[in-house]
C-alpha cells in the first residue's frame, strides 16, 4: 500500500509533464479496475475496452490542466463511470430507436404475396360494400387521383359534400378493414 502511494505521487507530476512512461505505469495501475467498473454498468467487455481507450487518450490530452492535490485513481473511476453512463444512456435510446423501426418496418411490409392479395381481396370487397355517393367520390380521389374539387365539379357537387363523403368512406373502410389487420 505506501509503495502504490508512494508511486502516485510523482506519478501524477510526471503524467503532467508528458512522460510516456508515466502514462503506461498509469495504464497498468489502473486499467483492470476501470475496465470492470465499465464493464458493471455497460455488461460488453468490448464495449467497456472501447470506454477505457477513450477516457484514457482523453486524459492524455487534458493531463496538464489537472490539479495538484488530485486523485488519479478518483479522477479516471468517475471519468470512466459517467462515459459508460453515456454510452449505456446512447444503446437504450438506439435500442428504443431500432425496435420501432423494426416494428413499422414488419407491420407496414408483407412479404408474402399471397397475404399482399388477400389485402387487396379485402380491401376491394371493402371498397365495394361502400354506399354508391361514398365508393364514387373514394374511387376518384384516391384510385384516379383526381381533386376534391375536381370530384365536386364533375359530379356537380359542393365541395363539402365531397369532403364529407370521403371522409364517411374512410371511417367506414377503416372499421370493416380494422378487423382483418387485428
Amino acid at each position: 500500500m505506501k509503495e502504490e502511494m508512494i508511486l502516485k505521487e510523482p506519478l501524477l507530476e510526471n503524467l503532467k509533464n508528458g512522460d510516456i512512461e508515466a502514462f503506461n505505469a498509469m495504464i497498468y495501475l489502473y486499467r483492470r479496475k476501470l475496465l470492470f467498473e465499465s464493464y458493471y454498468i455497460l455488461s460488453d467487455m468490448e464495449e467497456a475496452e472501447d470506454v477505457v481507450q477513450e477516457v484514457l487518450v482523453s486524459f492524455w490530452r487534458v493531463k496538464s490542466n489537472l490539479a495538484n492535490d488530485s486523485s488519479l485513481p478518483n479522477y479516471l473511476s468517475r471519468a470512466v463511470r459517467n462515459e459508460s453512463y453515456i454510452k449505456a444512456k446512447k444503446n437504450e435510446v438506439r435500442a428504443k430507436k431500432e425496435k420501432k423501426f423494426n416494428y413499422f418496418h414488419r407491420s407496414a411490409s408483407f412479404t408474402d404475396p399471397a397475404e399482399n392479395a388477400e389485402l387487396g381481396q379485402y380491401i376491394m370487397l371493402a371498397i365495394k360494400s361502400l354506399p354508391p355517393s361514398q365508393r364514387e367520390d373514394f374511387i376518384a380521389l384516391y384510385l384516379e387521383g383526381k381533386t376534391q374539387k375536381n370530384i365536386a365539379l364533375e359530379q356537380k357537387k359542393s365541395l363539402q359534400t365531397v369532403k364529407n363523403s370521403v371522409h364517411k368512406a374512410l371511417k367506414n373502410l377503416r372499421l370493416k378493414l380494422s378487423l382483418f389487420v387485428e
